[in-house]
């Protein structure tokens, strides 16, 4: 009987460990999916569509190298994009790090997209994109610390818990 105490004991310490894991996931999970859907899509998202705003009034204007300074930029952002969401998908941090890379590289970029143009509204779609930038970037490195954390729990703690619970079980 005391071994079963023991026993009991040890299981529902390591089920109150799970438990308390699982409840902070829970919260990551939610703050992840918050700045993913009110922060890091809408910023994206516009972003993209003032550089496609910008390039679409310089091909119809034939300014050719200003559209391909434009799509050069906006191709920059995209992979920035992409590797993001690759990230929510399969956490993986070398793909943070490709993202931050890439984000890093855009307000520089930009700065020197809007310096080479000369129509004033391309040049304002330009520093709209620039203005988002920052934010875009931190709610990306936001994103993917809680992401990392609450991976950092399934794969951990909880792992453990569970695992020594079934072994007494």
């Amino acid at each position: 009987v005391p071994e079963r105490r023991k026993l009991l004991a040890e299981m529902k310490g390591f089920y109150a460990e799970y438990t308390n894991s699982f409840d902070k996931v829970v919260q990551l999970r939610q703050k992840r999916d918050e700045i993913l859907e009110k922060e890091m899509n809408p910023a994206g998202a516009k972003m993209r569509t003032n550089l496609t705003s910008a390039r679409q009034a310089a091909l119809a204007d034939d300014n050719m190298r200003g559209a391909a300074l434009i799509g050069g930029v906006q191709e920059d952002l995209m992979l920035a994009r992409l590797n993001a969401v690759r990230f929510v998908g399969s956490p993986d941090a070398k793909l943070v790090e490709t993202a931050s890379e890439q984000l890093a590289r855009l307000p520089s970029a930009l700065t020197e997209l809007e310096a080479q143009l000369t129509n004033p509204a391309r040049k304002q779609l330009v520093r709209d994109t620039l203005a988002l930038a920052p934010k875009y970037t931190e709610a990306f490195k936001n994103m993917a610390a809680a992401t990392l954390e609450m991976y950092g729990l399934i794969n951990g703690p909880m792992r453990i818990a569970a695992d020594e619970f079934a072994k007494r079980a």
